[in-house]
């Protein structure tokens, strides 16, 4: 068997994920109990008003270094990551998503890819063939307003990696409360003169439910904090 992964706390962040939570928290745990030698899983019920919570409230009185944390009302998911990642305590931090779609042993993929970066971004091997139209539509014109307003050609589609200490000194100055916060912290961190690596990964569609990030008021909402970004690293280097 091969040697076990050192350290390590995964946040999940779940808004009204009752029909996936349970499944995906127990494929991470399986995970973290084969695999990581000093485990930790971070639940972050994101004002869900469906049975969420109590399924997190459930685990985390089962087992003794899973977390479950609360948000009275949905704040979105980069407020929910940043409430994850000021609970973790592993020398290194990872998302996963509650819907099940990517499955937590690709985490294994990061690791193997981190050689000495302090984070390692991933991108799906081939989400272009099996996504719509409208996701592909979504994802190029985002890009192309990354790139246009933060001069930046970092990508970054999925999970990610990243050592603790390197997040502590970040998390104070993330303020995205969208998935754009995953942008966000790559960006930061490369200014913060970290090193980055990546990795290819795999992805499934969603067991059940929908995603929470195409509607248009999140698009809109994520287009404004890219915006705000843009005029905060500018005050910041000013």
């Amino acid at each position: 068997m091969a040697s076990r992964l050192p350290s390590l706390s995964v946040v999940m962040v779940a808004f009204n994920e009752e029909a996936c939570l349970p499944a995906a928290a127990a494929r991470t745990i399986e995970f973290l109990r084969e695999r990581v030698e000093d485990p930790e899983l971070i639940l972050v019920n994101d004002g869900s008003t469906d049975a969420t919570g109590a399924q997190a409230d459930a685990l985390a009185a089962r087992i003794g270094w899973v977390q479950a944390c609360h948000h009275g009302v949905n704040r979105g998911i980069g407020a929910a990551l940043r409430t994850g990642f000021s609970r973790a305590t592993r020398a290194w931090v990872t998302i996963m998503p509650a819907d099940g779609q990517i499955d937590p042993y690709q985490i294994e993929g990061l690791f193997a890819a981190a050689g000495g970066a302090d984070l390692v971004l991933s991108n799906y091997r081939d989400r272009a063939a099996q996504s719509t139209l409208h996701r592909r539509i979504l994802s190029a014109g985002f890009q192309l307003a990354t790139l246009l307003l933060l001069q930046t050609t970092i990508k970054g589609e999925s999970i990610y990696l990243i050592r603790r200490e390197l997040l502590q000194r970040l998390l104070g100055r993330l303020r995205s409360e969208t998935f754009f916060v995953n942008i966000e912290l790559p960006i930061r961190a490369e200014r913060a003169g970290a090193t980055l690596g990546s990795a290819l990964i795999d992805y499934h569609t969603r067991a059940a439910g929908r995603s929470k990030v195409t509607g248009a008021g999140r698009i809109l909402r994520t287009l404004a904090e890219l915006a705000g970004l843009r005029i905060a690293l500018w005050r910041e280097s000013s």
